[in-house]
């Protein structure tokens, strides 16, 4: 029978930017109780000055085929010990161009340096899911306007050219929660951006399929998907109180024109 599966698809380890091994990974949301995960870690352009200083300080998977064979290793072990399933994915970043770009169910690496379209093509011609990542602002960041300036909107701006491309959005991202994207009546994902021990304790996906990477996607496309706010109070991170009129404006900016 189906189930209602706590999942977990936007997943940073040690192969890029992530502070825990594929293996610490796999023992602390398996010993949390979780049913499927994604580890995605980051590919970025080279044609960005940000991009290029994280591929400077080693931030990103630079071998994937050995990234892949460390995953389906860890994911032996995440079935064996935890009945957990592993699902390989990728962190597409353009900076270039401003979208960031989860591939699901990733078999062979993708050039980040294309354009979107074509990201989301080979995702899909190798059976993937193409989920756009923080396509709006993140509340937590609004006081940091580098990260502003950085922000991923490209998605979101052209979002009726990638409607039909784009398998599911993310309507949260850590403790940010974009109901945007419920208010435009898009496909959704709830996702950690855990690269951290305590980004256990945000937003998660609930998915009811049968435990297997075709059941889940397959109930993604359809959005058999519901939200779950995976909390422990002790440990959970929140977002700095927001002040002023231009974190209202940044936040808002349809709302707010003077």
């Amino acid at each position: 029978m189906k189930k209602l599966l706590l999942c977990d698809f936007h997943i940073h380890a040690t192969f890029s930017d992530g502070r825990m091994r594929p293996r610490e990974v796999v023992d602390l949301y398996g010993i949390n109780g979780f049913d499927a995960i994604s580890i995605t870690d980051h590919v970025f352009d080279a044609q960005c000055s940000h991009s290029r200083e994280m591929i400077k300080k080693g931030l990103r998977i630079n071998d994937f085929k050995r990234y892949l064979r460390s995953v389906k290793k860890v994911a032996s072990y995440a079935r064996d010990k935890y009945d957990l399933l592993v699902i390989p994915g990728l962190e597409v970043c353009n900076h270039l161009a401003g979208f960031h770009i989860l591939g699901l169910d990733i078999k062979e690496s993708i050039d980040p340096n294309l354009p979107a379209d074509k990201v989301i093509k080979e995702i899909h011609r190798q059976g993937g899911l193409a989920i756009a990542c923080h396509p709006y602002y993140k509340i937590s960041e609004l006081q940091d306007r580098q990260k502003i300036e950085e922000a991923t909107l490209y998605l979101w701006k052209n979002q009726e050219k990638y409607f039909d491309l784009i398998d599911a959005w993310e309507i949260t991202n850590q403790n940010d929660f974009y109901s945007i994207v419920g208010l435009n009546k898009l496909p959704f994902l709830a996702s950690s951006d855990f690269h951290k021990r305590e980004h256990l304790y945000s937003w998660k996906t609930t998915v009811l399929a049968f435990k297997n990477s075709s059941s889940i996607k397959k109930a993604i496309k359809e959005q058999q998907v519901g939200l779950a706010l995976f909390r422990d109070e002790r440990k959970a991170t929140f977002s700095p109180r927001l002040t002023g009129k231009d974190s209202l404006r940044l936040a808002f900016p349809l709302l707010v024109t003077t």
